[in-house]
């Protein structure tokens, strides 16, 4: 028999409900959560606060070489004298210049008397020369000459027999990198050479670089877009927009580059004259290009809409901006904005240990980069942004408005979303915040509507400051669609090809269950909290990946590598959903049984936010050929709730939305003399073979009928089928929710269909004129 329940009052579990202005969108939903989150601090701009996380930054990186850790496991480690290592060792140049702290400094020293101030093995690749520039650092601070003999040797050898190749890369380039034929040696040999010429005042060395910058800057450099190819295997090539392909890191090597070279040059060298004018145009190009959060994409031209953070190449453009402003080379109003949504970018990219993220692993070209990947170079590039924006010295931003936030609910919530519709200037630092009792919340601020995310108590008033500028927090929720491009189908399954992400994706008629080609086999969306995916096939119902980790795990899992079946450390797979409606899917009802949509034409898109994640799914000619449905399903930080606001025309079968009955759950159902109610299921539901709950919420006087039981799904049945309405989610006991009993998940149920009985209410207390 079903359990009637009324709301209870909730003693260990901090609990968040939906909330939102009562004159704004007055019927959209808002989530709720069984978890409080947590409140970072704000986003530092003045010289001590960007010192201090820089600090942090780069004694993590210095903690991990010291014990050996790798930052790819299963790749040799870096070489001492080697790019990767040069690169990290050019940003604690500028953190030791910075810093008061000894260590920095220090272990400059210690590296180049470990190396006997040795360029690399290989004569003349650039690759080999980088770690010069730290030599010239420790010879400036304690080293003394000696520290540069060595490296002198080496350009003199070159110098006696300059290479003549061509700048062709062919194959693996090996034919061509005596000299700089690819992008990223512009960072990492002519600095080396100028400054040799600049402490020993032979012109030869700075001659021999400027004719070979010019050299690579006439074969790699597009007139026509100011930026670099990576080399010239890339002049005909074009990514999946069909646009031509500048690679975000190939891109950032030059612009450093060119900040490092131009700082070496005599003022009136013709040579500095031309540099500067390749710098103001990239510059131009460059901020154009930037995303609205501040990041730049893997591949610059590519769709920002869905392309993933990547803080290597955001680091060197951020540290290129902040440089031009610094000197006076960039106009400080039309750049200043930029350095400080770069800056903020960055800031977001950085874990709570230090630990840098979304560093774009080493390649050669755009590609997939996720927020636990790190590396020794992206790691130099933030550090160097950070000297620079110390430099600048910036003012945080002020506050623009203050608001006063009320929760009407019985019940303390741990991720409330909040909204208001209000005027609010353009925020020069990409994205805007929250503030509390000194905690930051992130916030979204589109088509004139503020929305925001923070823990609020039972019947609790708060003050709230709000500004332009982000919470420092990495990207904790989105959409994503995940299509595989190219590629051959060997037994079944498609394999070979490259996974690129799609704003949106029309499936083809020949797409079959398991055929590899889209990732995870649908579209996904997730939280913090947990992640849903919908199968973009004949199933087209939602299923669950369990997660231990707040961090992002859908666009790393499900492309023919790995199986996200067995435990992971992030968690795994944890619902079957067989023929049912799955978690939370909506079906057609059929002879009184719920049944999946079947074959479909079917089309999907995504939408993200700072605070919510947008999957679009459309369905046409099912049902004898005359159905169409469109769903929208919304899920957001902090909350394990997705909303779904769906309609249909042309079918002629009822519309339900339902989960999976297993054998042995209890089913819970709540009261209905409110406007929303739920349907629930408790029990050893899991692919894992322990607890997991099953929500539903829905308004009663959309639905007709109680709830159903057909044996495989439970499910309500609509009314309208323009108007779908409900909201589902689920709690797993591993997972970051908090639901660990029953007894926890009865007080999760209860706390959320009172919050969406109860929204918190939003007013304006004032605005401020100025950010």
């Amino acid at each position: 028999m079903a359990i009637f329940r009324k709301a209870v009052s909730l003693a260990c579990c901090v609990l968040a409900v939906c909330v939102m202005t009562s004159e704004v969108h007055s019927r959209e939903l808002r989530p709720a959560s069984a978890s409080v989150i947590s409140a970072p601090s704000a986003i530092p701009w003045n010289r001590q606060e960007v010192v201090a996380l820089a600090e942090k930054v780069g004694n993590y990186q210095l903690a991990t070489m010291a014990a050996g850790l790798k930052p790819n496991p299963s790749a040799a480690y870096p070489d001492p004298r080697g790019w990767e290592q040069g690169a990290l060792f050019v940003g604690l140049m500028s953190l030791a210049d910075h810093s008061s702290r000894p260590e920095f400094a220090a272990v400059i020293r210690a590296r180049g008397q470990a190396n006997g101030w040795r360029l690399g093995d290989m004569i003349n690749d650039a690759d080999d020369h980088i770690i010069g520039s730290s030599y010239f650092w420790a010879s400036r601070h304690g080293a003394g000459d000696a520290a540069i003999v060595p490296m002198r040797a080496r350009l003199d050898e070159i110098l006696a027999k300059p290479p003549v190749n061509d700048l062709n890369f062919v194959g693996n380039g090996l034919t061509c990198r005596d000299r700089w034929c690819w992008s990223d040696a512009l960072f990492m040999a002519p600095p080396v050479w100028l400054e040799m010429s600049k402490v020993t005042g032979d012109l030869r060395y700075a001659n021999y670089a400027k004719r070979e910058f010019r050299a690579t800057t006439g074969k790699l450099y597009d007139p026509a877009s100011h930026l670099y190819f990576r080399d010239s295997r890339f002049f005909e090539r074009r990514g999946i927009n069909g646009k031509k392909i500048f690679w975000s890191r190939g891109n950032g090597w030059v612009f450093a580059g060119l900040a490092r070279m131009i700082s070496l040059l005599p003022e009136g060298d013709a040579d500095r004259t031309y540099m500067e004018r390749i710098f103001k145009e990239m510059a131009v190009a460059l901020i154009a290009l930037q995303k609205p959060d501040g990041f730049w994409s893997p591949s610059l031209l590519g769709d920002a809409a869905v392309s993933p953070p990547e803080s290597s190449g955001t680091g060197f453009f951020t540290y290129g901006l902040a440089w031009g402003v610094k000197t006076g080379l960039l106009d400080r109003s039309t750049y200043e904005p930029h350095v400080r949504k770069g800056w903020a970018a960055l800031v977001r990219s950085v874990q709570k240990d230090g630990r840098l993220g979304y560093v774009q692993s080493i390649s050669d070209r755009p590609e997939a980069v996720v927020y636990d990947d790190t590396q020794l170079y992206g790691v130099g590039a933030f550090l160097l942004a950070a000297g620079e924006v110390a430099d600048l010295d910036l003012p945080a931003p002020s506050v623009v408005a203050s608001l006063e936030v009320y929760n009407p609910s019985r019940f303390d919530q741990g991720a409330a979303i909040a909204q208001i519709a209000m005027g609010l200037p353009e925020s020069r630092a990409g994205g805007w915040s929250v503030e509390t009792g000194g905690a930051v919340y992130p916030a979204q601020y589109e088509r004139g509507i503020l929305s925001f995310v923070m823990p609020i108590k039972q019947h609790q008033t708060l003050q709230v400051s709000v500004r332009p500028q982000p919470a420092p927090l990495p990207e904790l929720v989105h959409a994503i669609l995940n299509v595989q491009d190219g590629g051959k189908m060997e037994d079944g399954l498609l394999k070979g090809g490259t996974f690129h992400l799609r704003k949106s994706y029309q499936v083809p008629a020949e797409h079959f269950i398991h055929d590899g080609l889209i990732a995870f086999e649908g579209i996904g969306w997730e939280s913090d909290k947990v992640a849903y995916r919908l199968y973009l096939d004949e199933r087209s119902v939602t299923d669950i990946y369990g997660k231990k980790l707040p961090r992002p795990i859908l666009p790393s899992i499900g492309q023919n590598e790995g199986d996200y079946h067995v435990m992971n450390d992030w968690g795994q797979d944890i619902f079957q959903v067989d023929k049912s409606l799955g978690s939370g899917g909506i079906g057609i009802v059929k002879n009184g049984k719920a049944e999946q949509i079947g074959p479909s034409t079917i089309a999907a898109e995504v939408a993200n936010t700072a605070i919510t994640g947008h999957a679009i799914v459309t369905h046409s000619d099912f049902d004898s050929g005359g159905g169409s449905l469109r769903a929208h399903y919304k899920i957001s930080y902090g909350q394990a709730l997705t909303f779904v606001d769906a309609a249909a025309t042309g079918s002629v079968s009822p519309f339900a939305a339902g989960f999976r009955h297993h054998p042995g759950v209890l089913l819970l159902k709540g009261e209905k003399s409110e406007a929303w109610s739920y349907f629930a299921s408790w029990g050893e539901q899991a692919l894992t073979n322990d607890n997991l709950g099953l929500a539903i919420f829905f308004k009663p006087k959309d639905t007709t009928g109680d709830v159903r039981d057909d044996g495989r799904t439970y499910f309500v049945t609509f009314k309208d089928p323009g108007h779908v309405r409900y909201a589902f989610g689920a709690t797993w006991v591993q997972d970051l929710s908090g639901v660990r009993d029953l007894n926890g998940f009865n007080a999760w149920l209860d706390s959320t269909v009172d919050g969406l009985n109860h929204p918190v209410v939003v007013k304006l207390l004032s605005k401020h004129d100025k950010d």
